[in-house]
């Protein structure tokens, strides 16, 4: 039997119309809940910086964003369990709830994670605001009155709680206390250090004093604000104010459907590289590593560095194949003694990661890394590099066949690597990135997977395209792309690693379970 039609309900809601305006206040129209929804209306609301990102360029308008919100139960769907009109809930991240991470309680992987959270619409499509007004931001679009939302993306909460200071818990500080509590599972006596003090850092710094933690370094470029408010609450953080650089992200690639185990890129995958694949999955979620990147004429000036200063060795080795002249610190000449560290490194039980800041394929090396990496293409030239037989296609495959070769090398020596070309690819600040579209940069990368796959026969690496900030609709495509192409040689991004500053002291072999 068919649903009835949803009641139209008015609600106000904050607007965002196009990127870079002010958000205005609307009245508009919307669905009332469908049957397996609730309507919720909200008390308060958080801002995250995702939603800033969003309004300064991460999707076209009109939309209406928000999704740390908390609210009051006042319509319950007739298929919707547990919950009833009068409940306190806050609101968190949307989630399929059929797909295999979330079968296994772990939603943060949904295979439709994208479409669920940043895809403004429902899961089938459908849109409950009217007017081309786009909603279900996270599943719930929070920047408003009332809201929609599931039974997957609420929490019940006791009444007895402040509404008003509970809206962050939906993202921020469940992601800072998360990832103490159940991803690093810090226990008491332990010593934790916190790299950025916003409202992640800060409740990751709340959550290690909860479960009392020994030593809390708190460490920021700031040293205003945070000390205060810890202090207040009865920490005491030792603080340091430095420079911090970004963390390396890495992806475990592809998964057999149904099966607990992941399936390599390409069926005859070398088997150490099958190995580390076992290794990253069976750690998704439950331990934390550290990376540490050198630059190429460092060999492991910045790992030792680490070591020094932690006692320990950090488990995943970092290096770029360069690009400058001789002596600069990202030399191209360098390659050689890279490999050989390299070789080092993975003796000493490193996980190894590699970076290849491209040259422009309209240059020849050495360059500089404003005038060629960071250089453009016009359109005429992006066509040309992807049409077989023009002169730039043959200088690009010339450049992959220099690297291809070091990657061969690390490959008879039986050595896996993290392998990240083309890395913050729906960014625009590289001559790579940021191109929509099926000949965008999503073509590039195909384009490389296939050269390396066929005539290359490159066996041990693990590629992931890396995402950053900006072109959030670029990073759907590449999703989209990973997980729903037909294509048997196609990566599939389902379970996330992340390293961060957790330092092992041990071969990432011997820290993981078997």
């Amino acid at each position: 039997m068919k649903s009835p039609t949803p009641s139209i309900i008015p609600i106000r809601a904050a607007v965002l119309r196009q990127p870079g305006a002010p958000l205005r206040i609307e009245s508009l129209e919307m669905e009332g809940p469908r049957d397996d929804e609730l309507l919720v209306r909200i008390v308060a609301s958080g801002i995250c910086h995702t939603d800033i990102d969003f309004c300064e360029g991460g999707a076209s308008g009109p939309i209406v964003l928000g999704h740390e919100g908390s609210g009051i139960v006042e319509k319950v769907g007739r298929k919707v369990k547990g919950f009833k009109a009068g409940d306190h809930l806050v609101l968190s991240y949307q989630s399929c709830g059929q797909c295999r991470p979330c079968r296994q309680g772990r939603p943060a992987h949904c295979e439709r994670f994208w479409d669920a959270n940043f895809g403004f619409a429902r899961l089938d499509g459908t849109n409950a605001l009217l007017d081309d007004v786009r909603g279900h931001f996270f599943g719930q679009s929070s920047f408003a009155t009332h809201t929609l939302a599931t039974a997957r993306n609420v929490v019940k909460v006791p009444r007895t709680l402040p509404l008003k200071l509970l809206a962050p818990l939906g993202c921020g500080l469940q992601t800072g206390a998360g990832t103490v509590m159940n991803s690093l599972k810090v226990r008491p006596g332990a010593s934790l250090a916190v790299f950025g003090v916003g409202s992640v850092g800060l409740a990751a710094v709340m959550a290690a004093h909860i479960v009392r933690a020994k030593s809390i370094i708190a460490v920021d470029i700031h040293a205003s604000g945070p000390p205060g408010t810890l202090m207040k609450n009865g920490i005491a953080p030792l603080l340091y104010s430095i420079a911090i650089t970004s963390l390396l992200q890495f992806s475990v690639l592809g998964s057999e459907p149904g099966q607990g185990v992941p399936a390599p890129v390409t069926a005859d995958a070398s088997p150490e590289a099958k190995a580390l694949l076992q290794v990253l999955y069976r750690i998704s979620g439950r331990y934390t590593l550290t990376g540490q990147h050198n630059y190429p004429n460092s060999k492991d000036t910045f790992t030792q560095r680490t070591a020094k200063v932690c006692g320990k060795l950090p488990a995943v080795f970092g290096q770029d194949f360069g690009f400058a002249a001789p002596g600069n610190q990202d030399a191209a000449a360098a390659r050689p003694e890279i490999i050989a560290e390299v070789k080092r490194q993975h003796e000493k039980g490193s996980i190894i990661t590699l970076c290849w800041h491209a040259v422009r394929p309209t240059d020849d090396e050495p360059v500089t890394f404003r005038g060629s990496v960071q250089g453009k293409l016009t359109e005429q030239q992006w066509n040309d590099l992807l049409t077989p037989g023009t002169e730039l296609h043959k200088r690009w495959c010339a450049q992959v066949d220099v690297i291809a070769g070091h990657l061969k090398e690390l490959q008879a020596a039986h050595i896996p690597v993290l392998w990240r070309p083309y890395h913050e690819m729906n960014g625009d600040w590289f001559w790579w990135g940021g191109r929509p579209g099926t000949n965008g940069t999503i073509a590039l990368y195909r384009q490389l997977f296939d050269l390396k796959k066929d005539p290359q026969q490159i066996r041990n690496v693990a590629g992931q395209p890396e995402y950053n900030a900006a072109q959030k609709e670029l990073q759907a495509q590449l999703d989209r792309w990973m997980r729903d192409s037909a294509d048997p040689r196609a990566i599939g991004d389902d379970d996330h690693w992340d390293a961060y500053p957790y330092f092992g002291g041990t071969p990432a072999s011997k820290t993981v379970p078997r």
